[in-house]
């Protein structure tokens, strides 16, 4: 009994210090009692230095609106945050989030020793009353510790609100935030890749990225590709200034998909051109070192998936490779198919291509052998 009471006289001392900083003195120990309500509408600073308990209570808390930045200092794990204070609110401690968010107005913004982690499910990340996230975000590193499509309400004061959405595995936070500026990306112009986005470029933090699995989508919004004749893609990187590596894409609106999953810690918007497939038509498989010795196919790699199937002239199946890769030195297959068993003449080489998310493509090719002395 004794316990409630003391609850219920905290809610009262927050309802009394709505315009003030509310503090809670170290060594102070706050037990709450099962489902009890702790609903805190702020007006200032919040500050935890205690022993406390709030493990059986929903502790809510509404920022209001207030003219001056704000912080919330020390640990804190609440239930629900609600931001309308129109200001930046900068958590100086690790601010847990355990059920929802809504953004309304203001930027939450985690301190230079500060933390936001939220361990809710996506659907309970709200913006204003019309959804949208145009004044309220998180400015920084957003934690998430959930399994599945998480959702990273992220932007920058300079941008705005870029969020992007990742999978998580229930196990290793995860964080996502996003720079308004020029990575300095390297990539071969010659190549698949022609352009890379100047204006912004998401990071991934987490202990064990490639333990993920997961593809990535970023929010396309107010980037700008200079090359109208470029697809846009998900291209990922090690660090800024380093080489990009192209990881494909599905468009839906605003949002690019990429299509593999994502294993290096920076992504970013990219532009590629159209990739050609290109089945080369001779196989010399009785020479010495001729590169056409073997099947060759440009550009197959640049497919997350694809069958090759080598037809007879009376379209019986020779042999089949699933996610056929091109020999290179020592030119042996891992198959172990060897051409020379191929006798001279034509075949047919058909290649289903592309994503099965996305569609696959179909192409064939004449393909003679020649016997070559």
């Amino acid at each position: 009994m004794m316990t409630k009471f003391s609850v219920i006289s905290f809610c009262l001392l927050l309802a009394a210090k709505v315009s003030a900083q509310i503090t809670i003195a170290n060594g102070t120990a706050i037990v709450a009692s099962d489902g009890t309500e702790i609903v805190a509408a702020v007006k200032g600073n919040v500050s935890n230095g205690s022993t406390y308990d709030f493990a059986n209570a929903n502790l809510r808390i509404t920022l209001q609106p207030n003219t001056i930045d704000q912080t919330i200092g020390g640990n804190l794990v609440v239930q629900s945050l609600n931001l309308v204070s129109g200001t930046n609110t900068i958590a100086n401690g690790t601010l847990t989030l355990k059920e929802q968010i809504y953004f309304n107005t203001g930027l939450l913004m985690p301190g230079s020793s500060g933390k936001i982690l939220y361990t809710g499910v996506r659907e309970n990340i709200h913006g204003d009353e019309a959804g949208r996230f145009d004044d309220s975000y998180v400015d920084g590193k957003f934690y998430v510790l959930h399994s599945g499509r998480n959702f990273f309400p992220i932007g920058t004061e300079s941008i705005g609100f870029a969020p992007a959405y990742l999978d998580g595995n229930g196990t290793d936070e995860v964080a996502m935030q996003v720079f308004g500026e020029d990575g300095g990306f390297l990539f071969d112009p010659t190549g698949n890749i022609g352009e890379v986005d100047v204006t912004r470029y998401w990071e991934i933090t987490t202990a064990n990225l490639a333990g993920l699995d997961s593809k990535v989508t970023l929010a396309t919004n107010g980037v700008v590709m200079a090359n109208p004749d470029l697809a846009p893609v998900v291209v990922q990187a090690d660090a800024p200034g380093t080489h990009v590596e192209n990881l494909l894409s599905v468009i839906n609106g605003a949002e690019i998909t990429s299509r593999r999953s994502v294993t290096k810690p920076i992504v970013t918007v990219g532009g590629s051109r159209e990739v050609e497939l290109v089945i080369h038509d001779i196989i010399t498989p009785f020479s010495t070192g001729d590169p056409n010795d073997y099947l060759v196919i440009d550009n197959i790699e640049k497919f997350m998936v694809n069958k090759v199937t080598l037809l007879d002239r009376w379209g019986g199946k020779v042999h089949e490779w699933n996610n056929f890769t091109n020999y290179g030195p020592p030119y042996l297959n891992p198959d172990g198919f060897d051409f020379k068993t191929l006798s001279p003449g034509g075949y047919i080489c058909v290649v289903e291509y592309g994503d099965p998310e996305s569609g696959m493509n179909t192409k064939s090719q004449m393909v003679t052998v020649l016997k070559v002395n």
